[in-house]
């Protein structure tokens, strides 16, 4: 609670009389020694220098580079590492013990081990639930729940209650999970963020009419201290202790009848706030990140099946040759019925070149 308040400058929004929500007051001498009955002013002041200069800014980071081994207050690692697997000592400090080799690991990217970890296992692999369409409450494709929530893992219902407010669930619900409808469609991006799809145009992928849609995530508005923390405390909403924040811009193309995704990419990156003090309490502009780390994606269907939607769908639509595909036994039928036609057609003139005996 001190460290929240010297970092935002307000109190937490919470009546720790009570335990009841309640609204945010300005973070200063008096609301300390309201507090902490007995404290006067000098004592108050005396509180916030020993947190904030001595143990905050003087001795955490000390112990963690004397404690841990570090040469310096950042750490350097191949990129494998980073996107499969890392051990932070003290992540597993945290956790309860520095000297377990099972504890303190991280990655980016699914994999059922950690990189350089020996074979220890990622856990069990999460399952994700999607509507098939045969449901008339929810839409071909979408998410319906993620290892049994229907909420961001980071951003949930104990999140809320643990962070008394300040971090809000996120639902996964109408997120795609390969197909677009058209109207209120929404993305997950990587866990990071959901949000939603605007289809504002037309275009043609590899011969096949599409609906374009994009996606994006601002930010300056997307701290994701509490993804990276995950301690469901307090700790979880002090965005300045671990100010990094995510953005996203996202491009899909659906085919237009199945609304099938069938090409995208994204951007998304990582910033780091540039400010210092409380001025990191407040929302930051774009001038005030720094970009540390971008990830970039794109996907596109095969030409092989290209060819194959191109026919079976778009083929199938045209009003005179939809059956010049040959995917099916009707359109043998309808070659035969052609057939027949110009038969006809070609036996009317020759009779009617005749005489009429």
């Amino acid at each position: 609670m001190f460290l929240y308040g010297e970092l935002t400058g307000k109190t937490p929004p919470v009546n720790f009389a009570t335990g009841e929500l309640a609204p945010q007051m300005e973070w200063n001498t008096d609301t300390i020694q309201a507090f902490y009955p007995g404290v006067d002013a000098n004592a108050a002041n005396a509180l916030r220098v020993l947190m904030m200069s001595i143990i905050y800014g003087d001795f955490v980071p000390g112990f963690l580079v004397d404690t841990f081994g570090s040469s310096g207050q950042y750490m350097t690692m191949p990129l494998d590492n980073w996107l499969f697997g890392w051990r932070d000592p003290v992540s597993a400090f945290v956790a309860g013990d520095v000297t377990d080799p099972s504890l303190g690991w991280s990655k980016l990217e699914t994999n059922q081990t950690y990189f350089g970890s020996g074979g220890i296992s990622t856990g069990p692999a999460s399952i994700y639930v999607k509507c098939t369409g045969h449901n008339s409450d929810c839409d071909k494709g979408e998410a319906i729940s993620e290892d049994g929530s229907n909420q961001l893992s980071w951003k949930n219902n104990a999140m809320f209650a643990a962070t008394f407010g300040l971090v809000t669930p996120v639902n996964l619900n109408e997120t795609t999970g390969g197909f677009l409808t058209g109207s209120g469609d929404m993305v997950n991006a990587g866990g990071y963020g959901v949000t939603a799809v605007v289809c504002d145009g037309t275009g043609e992928v590899k011969g096949i009419p599409v609906d374009e849609c994009t996606a994006s995530i601002d930010p300056t508005t997307n701290p994701i201290t509490a993804k990276l923390i995950k301690s469901f405390t307090l700790l979880d909403a002090t965005t300045p202790a671990l100010p990094v924040y995510f953005g996203t811009e996202i491009s899909m193309m659906s085919e237009d009848i199945s609304g099938l995704i069938i090409s995208g990419s994204s951007t998304s990156t990582f910033y780091l706030d540039t400010r210092t003090g409380v001025d990191m309490a407040s929302a930051p502009n774009m001038t005030d990140l720094q970009p540390v780390f971008e990830i970039q994606l794109s996907s596109e269907i095969e030409d092989g099946d290209a060819e194959d939607m191109e026919s079976a769908i778009v083929q199938n639509q045209e009003y005179m040759g939809w059956w010049m595909n040959f995917d099916n036994g009707f359109d043998y039928v309808a070659l035969l019925l052609y057939i027949g036609g110009v038969a006809l057609i070609i036996m009317h003139f020759v009779m009617a070149g005749k005489d009429e005996e």
